[in-house]
């Protein structure tokens, strides 16, 4: 688990990191305390990319995009959103 995203700006190893950039953790005690601070959370493990390219070019119904919406940002879908919100969240046009 030491590969970790930032989830919001903070210092970390003489880095200036941002929301959204990945980073190597220099322990594992190290990535559980920055995790369990919420400022950071663990790396996607599989690529993203293929996922939506998959789900965008075909007729999908509302469980391949909760299954892609996890797979991307690594938390459930809110249950009330519909395919058009699930697609914009994606990134998917159509």
């Amino acid at each position: 688990m030491r590969n970790l995203v930032a989830s919001k700006p903070f210092k970390y190893a003489t880095r200036r990191l941002r929301a959204g950039d990945g980073f190597v953790a220099q322990s594992n005690s190290d990535a559980r305390a920055l995790v369990a601070l919420g400022k950071a959370r663990a790396a996607p493990r599989a690529p993203v990319v293929v996922a939506a390219v998959a789900v965008s070019n075909r007729d999908v119904d509302i469980d391949d995009l909760r299954a892609a919406y996890l797979e991307r940002k690594g938390e459930d879908a809110d249950g009330r959103w519909g395919v058009a919100r699930l697609r914009r969240e994606l990134g998917i046009e159509g």
